[in-house]
């Protein structure tokens, strides 16, 4: 008798106690006003928000406040004894039959459904010998010495018996030694593991379901299961704990029983991630709520698409296309910019946050600006007479020449026509008081004459007087044709003055190969029907294009490099060039290299 008061007190003193019916319904994380001890008793309370604020975050897509706020509070930084949850704006989880915006819904179920297995049957068959199936506290039972499946491999075996000790002390049961770590370090180095060797993930897993079975702990059930979350946004379980641990989600927590089977059929559809979980995953999986991923839309019109953590590129384009109403996603695309470098995310399998995460490696966090525009016009696309599709082909048009990026070498005259094209466009007609409070906002601050001595540009004055002498000319003014129509023309005409402005592009650096003319450092590769563009976006200038039919292959190397070989031709006395180059915003270069071959045939068919 003495003994056992001696082992209650014990479990009373390690807050080892039973979850109210409340906490139960909601995994472990409190009410919905929870009070210090409930946050605490949820894992993630206290002093350690600020680091784990620093240690990572999502990404701020925008400068300015307003435009923070339009795009889900992205950017605002969480203070120090704030709430986890709080400075994010996620979605609610949509409820079952609501498939609209859901990134659980884009992975359908199994065609057969994955059979259940009692957890204890389960666990008789996939853990070593002498290891019990339900939850142990080290202070009691002493930290278990083997892994608790059956590896092969002294290695791994060492590894999982890690791997342990570090489940242990994230979950709570086991005192950190040394200096303190947050609990999304702890989390990532777990999920580091899993992402990295496959060899290990039945283990981790099987760790996780053993400790989180008839666990009388609030705080290391509630991080258990926070934990077990983290996993199915990071990497499958192998195939022959499917069942088991299906069954398992499905008896758990009911606040988690649909969202964890969700994230299970998505990693088993979606696959591994790259890089381990972000900070906004774990605020997300703690809420049970989606991630708001803010976009612009062409540049400066913002939207908030939800997501998780295995939503792909594809996916991404898919969902943002059905959401504003565009009647098809051909041509479209993201570009994802940071620092001076842009670069596409293609249309494939690449996972978003996977690529989010190594733009904030390079470039830091809140860096990065993710906008949706036209990117190319394949030959292979239906012409759909899309209107939005012109909109938006327009508007990306315009926001180029107002910023600078095209038309630097426009004449004056030519410089008016597009003006006048675009009032003619949004406003149909302005007046000369309209036309000055305007100007700015149609033309780059270059082409203005800011005081009446010195400087260059001409005056407000004087472009207002060129522009309507222009406007007065136009064809289409004249002959009052449809906007739509002028739109139409207007995007014909940029193509062929621009011909690399509608294209794929990716952020380069090169390594190999003969040098650019004048020594110009490439830092941008651009491709579309017309071929490949070398471009300095520091120079603001192509340094060097080939048309497809000079170009032989495009490839990656062993090392992830792009190469691309050009054509020897006699005639032209040129010879055949190889130029590497490395992908600096680590987006994988698959949908270039792709596009390239689709291109490279089309022609050939014709």
């Amino acid at each position: 008798l003495l003994l056992l008061l001696l082992l209650s007190l014990l479990l009373e003193g390690a807050v080892f106690v039973n979850m109210s019916d409340e906490e139960e319904d909601v995994g472990g994380f409190g009410g919905a006003e929870e009070d210090e001890e409930e946050e605490e008793a949820g894992g993630f309370g206290g002093a350690d928000e600020e680091e784990e604020d620093d240690d990572d975050d999502f990404g701020n897509t925008v400068d300015e406040e307003d435009e923070e706020e339009a795009a889900g509070g992205f950017g605002e930084a969480v203070e120090e004894d704030e709430e986890i949850d709080e400075g994010f704006d996620v979605s609610q989880i949509p409820s079952d039959d609501d498939d609209e915006n859901d990134p659980e819904a884009l992975a359908a179920a199994p065609e057969e459904e994955i059979q259940k297995e009692d957890f204890e049957t389960f666990a008789s068959t996939h853990f070593g010998e002498g290891v019990a199936h339900k939850y142990e506290h080290p202070g009691i039972k002493g930290i278990l010495d083997r892994p608790v499946t059956q590896i092969a491999g002294p290695i791994d075996q060492a590894s999982a018996v890690i791997l342990w000790k570090q489940l242990l002390t994230f979950m709570g049961d086991l005192p950190e030694k040394g200096n303190q770590t947050t609990a999304l370090v702890k989390i990532r180095k777990l999920c580091t593991e899993g992402i990295e060797k496959d060899t290990l993930r039945k283990e981790l897993y099987c760790q996780l379901m053993k400790q989180l079975t008839e666990n009388p702990s609030k705080l290391s059930h509630a991080r258990g299961w926070i934990l077990l979350c983290m996993y199915l946004g990071s990497f499958p379980p192998p195939q022959e704990i499917v069942p088991g641990l299906k069954n398992f989600i499905e008896n758990g927590p009911q606040a988690f029983a649909a969202f964890g089977t969700g994230k299970l059929y998505r990693v088993l559809s979606n696959g591994a991630r790259i890089t381990p979980p972000l900070m906004v995953e774990m605020q997300a999986v703690k809420s049970r709520k989606y991630i708001q991923l803010p976009i612009f839309v062409a540049g400066n019109i913002p939207e908030t698409i939800p997501i998780d953590s295995l939503l792909t590129s594809s996916e991404l384009l898919e969902a943002t296309c059905s959401k504003i109403g565009l009647l098809s996603p051909k041509g479209f695309g993201f570009r994802i910019r940071a620092g001076d470098e842009e670069t596409s995310l293609g249309d494939g399998s690449h996972l978003v946050l996977d690529i989010i995460s190594n733009i904030e490696k390079v470039h830091g966090e809140s860096s990065w600006k993710l906008d949706l525009t036209k990117e190319i016009f394949a030959p292979w696309h239906p012409e759909n007479n899309d209107k939005l599709a012109d909109n938006l082909c327009i508007d990306k048009l315009f926001s180029a020449f107002t910023a600078g990026l095209v038309g630097q070498a426009m004449t004056d005259p030519e410089v008016a026509e597009m003006v006048a094209t675009r009032i003619y466009i949004e406003f149909g007609l302005l007046d000369e008081q309209e036309m000055i409070d305007k100007l700015h906002t149609f033309l780059p601050s270059s082409r203005i004459k800011v005081h009446k001595k010195g400087g260059t540009g001409k005056t407000r004055q004087a472009w207002v007087t060129q522009i309507e002498k222009v406007h007065a000319k136009l064809d289409f003014v004249r002959k009052s044709l449809p906007v739509d129509i002028v739109k139409e023309q207007t995007i014909a005409s940029a193509r062929k003055k621009w011909p690399y402005f509608f294209s794929y592009v990716l952020a380069v650096k090169q390594i190999a190969g003969p040098p650019f003319p004048g020594n110009i450092a490439v830092n941008q590769l651009a491709l579309n029907e017309n071929g490949v563009f070398m471009i300095s976006t520091h120079k603001k200038a192509i340094v060097m294009n080939r048309r497809l039919d000079e170009l032989d292959t495009m490839e990656v190397d062993s090392a992830g490099n792009l190469c691309i070989s050009t054509i020897g031709d006699d005639l032209t006395r040129s010879s055949a060039q190889k130029f590497d180059f490395a992908i600096t915003s680590k987006v994988p270069p698959s949908f270039f290299i792709e596009t390239f071959e689709k291109l490279k045939n089309f022609q050939v068919a014709e």
